[in-house]
């Protein structure tokens, strides 16, 4: 209803610009990319073409993402341009396929909310305003222009349209759930006995005989990465702020006091009444009659809302709508009503394509202008950065054209009266030597541009690394340490708790095939337990219980649900070590105690993950169909 529609549009679509802009490669451009010249094709899908410049981007797209998935130790042997250009053109292809598929069936995304989303994005506004300089400078930075980053938020936009109607057309026989529900209400009566690494390792004792040996026998295992030291510039905005004066600040409160609207958010909620076949207007009117005469009688709106009204987005959280500015957000009736009202009053139905609606302000909350102390260290700093944005994009630019031609950062250095700074040894994890943790050396951005092919390798001065809308480095590699060979006495901290636990795990295997041998001869495994100096647990596990060890909880429900004739002991080595022997005694099918409202949940969960592979389905369908053709 009116609530979700509006949370589709500004929150859900907003989420996709903002994870747009988590790679950086974003909005708006200077009409054309920076580098001239004809661009060749990579990719023709179903007779549309796809360019060097689309893979080019895709590319750094995907390397983001990856390098966001792996965290804190990134690989960078998977962030090549060979392992990059074959999954940014699987990626071109499905994207290609999709905008196909939904221009077919006449979707589309306005221009205008597009635009609405970029102006809005915070990254390029300056105190809450949109800001054309940060924006030129962000794309020259990136490299792309209006027309391709609007059309990669539309698409983004209409792939999620695509992916969450097949979802939702998914559906299934009740039958089919209500054996996905006797599977997940599965108990099964299991009897385990574990033998834990530490009651071998207390007696173990690791010589230098056995890591010399290990240290020989995986040599390969313990060599340096590479490492690097840089030199680097930095260009801060904030060191060209220059003073403001009292009059600069006076002026300023002025000119923002005669252009400020007062702005007032209401907290709004509703009750819904639908028009419908089952309900005409006339009735849908008897109906709000009769509850405004309950409310005037004292009872609470919000638990009315819950029980009639007919908006299933908002009913449940007693028709709160959230807060509410004149903004159009809403129907014009709809919001009228809004303002009109005093706290607490509650409307005449107002009528929308929705139906009609009962409102009710909870809460006034106005925004009045500040005074001029209290505004003092925000205005200073806002002239600060008016005055030192046009200047900052400028030196950018010629930083980046200065480091571009040079041999070296000394010279652009010079130029711009910055000092060369020179970092620490850097590997591609960060620091080597333990430094402050937010210093930018930490920087995944820094370390990508230090070990990049033509920066490590080629000598030259790196582009701009853009770190924040106001900071920025450049960079290049002063001294490259080659891997190395790794002493013995440099890895022995490492090597001795795997010899260690090779040695236990030899131990236990040993332990293990005494008692299976046993059990061979006959002895259950009670029996053969108590043989070996250890007790056996009987315990009725279900899918969710907690207090045994994960290993073996999943271990018992992927075992077959029936037994060999006799007692079958299975066995299982932990992530910690211990070794686990279990058998299936009994596997029960509980009576389902979920309420109605945890069936439903659980359902749409079901729902959703087959709603999934619907959409796996439905693209490889698309692909399999489609003429293709891969340069």
């Amino acid at each position: 209803m009116l609530r979700s529609i509006r949370d589709n549009v500004k929150g859900k679509a907003a989420k996709v610009i903002l994870g747009i802009m988590i790679v950086p490669f974003v909005f708006f451009g200077v009409g054309s990319l920076v580098d001239g010249g004809g661009v060749s094709d990579v990719l023709i899908v179903n007779g549309e073409t796809v360019d060097q410049n689309e893979l080019l981007l895709e590319m750094q797209l995907v390397r983001n993402q990856m390098l966001a998935r792996m965290g804190d130790n990134p690989d960078y042997s998977q962030l090549t341009e060979e392992v990059l250009a074959p999954v940014a053109i699987e990626s071109l292809t499905r994207k290609t396929l999709i905008t196909q598929a939904v221009a077919d069936m006449s979707m589309g995304v306005p221009d205008l909310m597009v635009e609405k989303l970029i102006t809005s994005t915070p990254n390029f506004q300056v105190d809450g305003r949109f800001s054309v300089d940060l924006l030129n400078s962000f794309l020259a930075n990136q490299r792309t222009t209006l027309p391709l980053l609007k059309t990669r938020i539309a698409n983004e936009i209409q792939e999620r349209q695509l992916n969450a109607g097949i979802a939702a057309s998914n559906f299934s026989a009740d039958f089919s759930s209500q054996i996905l529900i006797n599977i997940f209400n599965e108990s099964r009566d299991v009897n385990w006995l574990k033998l834990p690494v530490v009651d071998v390792t207390k007696d173990i004792v690791v010589s230098d005989e056995d890591t010399q040996s290990y240290y020989e026998a995986n040599k390969a295992a313990y060599v340096s990465e590479q490492q690097v030291i840089v030199e680097y510039i930095e260009l801060r905005r904030e060191d060209l702020y220059t003073p403001v004066s009292d009059e600069q600040v006076e002026a300023e409160y002025a000119l923002q006091s005669e252009q400020f609207e007062r702005n007032e958010s209401r907290s709004v909620a509703h009750i819904l009444l639908e028009v419908n076949d089952e309900q005409t207007k006339e009735q849908a009117l008897e109906r709000m009659a009769a509850l405004k005469l309950r409310l005037a009688a004292g009872e609470d709106f919000a638990e009315l809302a819950k029980s009639v009204s007919q908006d299933g987005g908002s009913a449940e959280e007693g028709g709160a709508l959230g807060y509410a500015q004149q903004d159009g957000t809403y129907p014009e009736a709809f919001e009228e009503a809004i303002f009109a009202l005093a706290l607490n009053d509650i409307s005449e139905p107002i009528e929308t394509d929705a139906g009609l609606h009962l409102i009710t302000v909870n809460d006034i909350d106005v925004n009045d202008m500040p005074t001029i102390d209290q505004a003092r260290e925000e205005i200073i700093e806002q002239l600060q950065v008016r005055s030192a944005q046009a200047k900052y994009v400028a030196i950018l630019e010629q930083a980046a054209d200065l480091a571009f031609n040079a041999a070296d950062l000394n010279e652009p250095a010079k130029m711009l009266d910055l000092e060369v700074k020179t970092s620490t040894r850097l590997g591609r994890n960060g620091p080597v030597l333990s430094v402050d943790a937010a210093s930018l050396l930490n920087d995944k951005r820094i370390l990508t541009a230090a070990f990049s092919s033509d920066v490590l390798s080629d000598g030259v001065n790196s582009d701009l690394v853009e770190l924040a809308p106001d900071h920025s480095v450049i960079l290049r590699v002063k001294e490259v340490f080659e891997p190395r060979q790794l002493e013995l006495d440099e890895v022995v901290a490492q090597i001795t708790p795997i010899v260690l636990r090779e040695k236990a795990s030899a131990q236990l295997q040993l332990l293990e095939q005494s008692i299976t041998a046993d059990i061979a001869q006959g002895s259950s495994l009670d029996e053969a337990a108590q043989r070996a100096g250890y007790t056996a647990s009987l315990s009725t596990l279900s899918r969710n219980t907690t207090d045994i060890a994960f290993d073996l909880l999943r271990a018992a429900f992927e075992a077959p649900r029936v037994s060999k004739e006799g007692e079958e002991v299975l066995s299982l080595v932990s992530d910690s070590g211990d070794v686990y022997l279990y058998s299936i005694v009994n596997v029960e099918t509980k009576e389902d105690q979920s309420s109605d409202g945890e069936k439903q949940v659980f359902l749409q969960q079901l729902q959703n993950i087959v709603g999934q592979q619907d959409v796996l389905t439905y693209m490889q369908a698309l692909e399999t169909t489609a003429e293709i053709e891969r340069f």
